[in-house]
């Protein structure tokens, strides 16, 4: 069973298990998106969404046998590429995207995932090896009636979703630097080292991710055989992109100032410590000399007879206040 607002992944409806790795198709109309089968027959002018699963052959066999794709997209769509990357063959534009895996009872694993994509002007195919957090954001989308007609409104979706799955999460990691940071001012209990760790962790991973996506996309504006009609998509997505980036570099950031918070604290106690103890030495070092004189097994001991005891003890205890008043008028005790 699954926990209370714990969204399932993305699996393969009924009618497209039978062997073609299909995880959902779908037509685009103006009503709202319909749900196909891959060899579903396509009306004219809509546009058709197919979401595979390279870890099916059938998908991987598809792939290769569809001849309408200019054969480095297919090499590139079964490619076991990890890295982000692009390029523009004809009017087909194939994509490499980074996006964090999930799992059935986890949004947001540690975990990055590669989705391949082909984009031509009537059709966007994506392939991916494990589930990623982006299909949950499209299925969201895919139930408010989305349209999509278009190459560029299909790659704006895709991408879109995208950065909004990885933006959810910076947004709770972000929440849970705060809180920590609240916590530090208020001299409450702090985050232990780590906590910090793992958050910086998952942001490094989000920022490695961004920061790919953006460099792809920036290379996409610079690549002049891309359709002039992606151009405005393509630079307004490296702006989202960017933006996220910026939000992850912030909270990178705040996660370092509370480290040196931190080992500030931590140096501060310490030296708190070494300070008295260093001033209980001092103090008490008169009083073990003393006590050391009076211990000595010779003869002719001053004191060795009577109330010698409590001779030596205020002697000891004269010089500890000796030694003290001496400290103080030398401004130790500032």
């Amino acid at each position: 069973m699954f926990a209370p607002g714990v969204n399932m992944p993305e699996r393969a409806p009924a009618w497209s298990q039978p062997g073609n790795g299909l995880l959902w198709g779908k037509d685009f109309y103006t009503t709202g998106p319909r749900d196909i089968a891959i060899d579903t027959p396509r009306a004219d002018g809509v546009f058709r969404w197919l979401h595979m699963s390279l870890a099916d052959n059938g998908a991987r066999q598809w792939i290769e046998r569809a001849d309408f794709l200019p054969q480095n997209v297919r090499e590139a769509m079964l490619a076991p590429d990890t890295h982000q990357s692009s390029f523009v063959e004809g009017d087909t534009l194939s994509c490499v995207l980074q996006d964090l895996q999930r799992d059935f009872e986890i949004r947001y694993t540690d975990r990055a995932g590669t989705v391949h994509v082909a984009i031509t002007p009537d059709m966007i195919i994506t392939a991916r090896m494990h589930p990623l957090g982006f299909a949950d954001v499209l299925r969201d989308r895919f139930a408010e009636k989305l349209f999509i007609d278009s190459a560029q409104r299909a790659l704006d979706v895709l991408v879109s979703a995208i950065v909004t799955n990885q933006a959810a999460l910076v947004t709770q990691l972000s929440a849970r630097v705060q809180k920590a940071e609240d916590a530090v001012l208020a001299g409450k209990a702090p985050p232990s080292a780590r906590d910090l760790l793992e958050l910086r962790r998952r942001l490094s991973i989000i920022h490695r991710m961004m920061d790919g996506t953006k460099r792809v996309l920036m290379r996409l504006e610079e690549d002049g055989d891309l359709d002039a009609a992606l151009h405005p998509t393509v630079e307004k997505l490296t702006q989202r992109a960017q933006g996220l980036d910026e939000d992850v570099t912030a909270a990178q950031g705040q996660v370092r100032m509370l480290r040196e918070e931190l080992e500030l604290a931590a140096n501060q106690r310490i030296n708190r410590n070494l300070y008295i103890l260093s001033v209980m030495t001092v103090l008490l070092m008169p009083a073990t000399l003393v006590t050391g004189f009076f211990g000595m097994n010779t003869g002719a001991l001053p004191f060795a007879h009577g109330s010698g005891t409590w001779v030596a003890g205020g002697v000891a205890l004269l010089a500890s206040l000796a030694t003290y008043l001496y400290l103080h008028w030398r401004g130790f005790f500032r």
